[in-house]
């Protein structure tokens, strides 16, 4: 699969809430500005395409680092 461009709106925990993608219309990728709620942030990533549907169960961002690692498990 294809490494993609895309957008995690996180909780300042790490904890990831949602995720965005930028949508080729023609080729061309439309121009993208995430916002987030007052508690919230938004990183921006990428990652392998199959990836991303599990990408909030398997990962959360690192906050000091401003990136995405493997969650903790249990």
């Amino acid at each position: 699969m294809a490494t993609v461009k895309i957008h995690v709106w996180h909780r300042v925990t790490g904890e990831i809430v949602s995720i965005g993608r930028p949508v080729l219309s023609q080729g061309h990728a439309f121009g993208v500005v995430p916002r987030a709620g007052e508690n919230d942030a938004v990183l921006e990533a990428e990652v392998d395409e199959e990836l991303i549907t599990d990408l909030h169960r398997t990962h959360v961002v690192d906050i000091q680092e401003k990136k995405l690692k493997p969650a903790r498990t249990p």
